[in-house]
Parts: C-alpha cells; structure tokens; sequence
C-alpha cells in the first residue's frame, strides 16, 4: 500500500479521536500452517460512533497472504483499505448488537507462481491487480467485560479490477505485459477483538 494513502488514514483517525464520543480499536491477526507454506490474515483499525446516534464509522487496513499447498505453488498476496458506514439494530447496547454495514475498499493484489515448470517460451512471472469493492456486510457485536468485545460480519461485494499479467520469454529473455479488466463478485468476512476507549 502506498505512503500518502496510509498518511490520510493516519491523519483520518487522529482528526476524529479529537473529536471522539465513543472510538473502538479493532484488530486480528491470524496464522494458519498450510503445507510447506504459511498463510496469514490480519486487520487493523477502529469504530467512531457518530454523537447522538446508533450509526458509526470505521477505517481499516487489512492483509493477507494465501500459501499454497508447498512452497512451489502461487502464492497470492493482498492489502486494502476499507471505509464502512454502520448502524446499529435494535435498542442493546452497541458492543451487544447486531448492525448492517455499507463498505467500500481499495487496495492492491499480487500473485507470483511459485517454483513451477513452464514448458514453451512464455512463462508466467506475476500477475498484479488494483482493486476497488463495494457491498454490504450484515453483523454482530459480543461483549466480553466493560471494554472488550468480539465483532464478525460478512456480505457480499461486487469487484472492480485492473489486471496486469507478467510473462518472462526465455528465448529472447524478454519480458512482455498483458492488462485486462474485471468485474466480479465476492464476499467480506471479517472477524475482529475490539476495545473501546
């Protein structure tokens, strides 16, 4: 992800912990062994509830890192950045209830092919993709004590995407690129220990 675009999410959070009625730090962060390779999930960011209301905003970065089944195989990598407006369902306590979400990320994916033999003079060196989404997430928040709470949410998204595929020609050790677009549909899911300040 690229410098000024972290920056902005920097000075997003400090402006609005400024001006804060209720924030919650929200994160995860996962190891999963798969094979010879290792596979990694993480999220980081935090809630700000809007004054007065039962509708918040959060600001998250977001990464992950899928091996495959040996070290030889791809191995897609991906981080993002996703703003979501909330509400809240019901009448419970916010870190009791359930809510809907309405989210849009950007980031980036990168996949490299691994160890594996390419017969013929094109070989594949990596595919990259910029990516936009938008969706709705429905969710729920379970409180663990006076600050603590576990949140989960999952929906579906619709991906926009900039393809740009790498093929590396042996014969004349060239390297040549193919970009295509996108559209395609997906799915949020996202699990998170939060704190509220």
């Amino acid at each position: 992800m690229r410098k000024p675009l972290l920056l902005i999410c920097i000075f997003l959070s400090a402006a609005l912990c400024s001006h804060a009625q209720q924030i919650s730090i929200k994160g995860s962060f996962f190891i999963i062994p798969l094979g010879d390779a290792g596979t990694y999930l993480g999220n980081l960011g935090f809630e700000y509830q809007l004054p007065s209301s039962r509708h918040t905003l959060e600001l998250n970065y977001s990464m992950s890192s899928w091996g495959g089944i040996s070290a030889d195989g791809p191995s897609p990598k991906r981080r993002w950045v996703t703003a979501a407006f909330q509400r809240y369902l019901g009448k419970k306590e916010i870190r009791k209830s359930a809510f809907i979400s309405l989210f849009s990320e950007i980031g980036n994916r990168r996949i490299a092919p691994g160890f594996v033999h390419f017969d013929g003079d094109s070989i594949l060196n990596s595919e990259r993709a910029g990516e936009f989404a938008t969706g709705v997430t429905l969710g729920r928040n379970f409180r663990l004590g006076k600050h603590w709470a576990i949140q989960s949410q999952i929906g579906p998204k619709i991906i926009f995407a900039n393809y740009t595929t790498t093929y590396y020609h042996s014969i004349s050790s060239t390297f040549t690129e193919q970009k295509h677009n996108e559209i395609k549909a997906g799915m949020r899911f996202q699990f998170s220990f939060c704190y509220q300040l």
